[in-house]
C-alpha cells in the first residue's frame, strides 16, 4: 500500500478537513505530495477528496520533537 493510498483510506473513515504529514515523512514532501494527492484523489471519496486539504507541518520533521519540549515545560508549571 502506497502511503497516499493509506491517507485515501483514512480520510474516507475520518471526516477530515486538513490533513497534516508531520515527523520524517516532511523531508520527501517533494518526492511524494504529487502521487499522494493522485492517489488521494482516485480511491477517497470524490467529496472528500476534492475538500480536503493535506500540508507538510510548518515544523518540519521537529514536530516531535516540539511536542515534547512542549510537554516538559507544562510539566514543570
Amino acid at each position: 500500500m502506497s502511503f497516499g493510498s493509506g491517507r485515501a483510506i483514512r480520510l474516507s473513515v475520518i471526516d477530515t478537513v486538513i490533513f497534516v504529514v508531520c515527523g520524517g515523512v516532511v523531508n520527501g514532501w517533494d518526492l511524494l505530495a504529487a502521487d499522494m494527492h493522485q492517489e488521494v484523489s482516485e480511491r477517497a471519496f470524490r467529496a472528500t477528496a476534492q475538500e480536503v486539504k493535506i500540508a507538510p507541518a510548518e515544523c518540519g520533521d521537529n514536530a516531535g520533537l516540539l511536542g515534547a519540549a512542549r510537554l516538559a515545560f507544562d510539566e514543570m508549571g
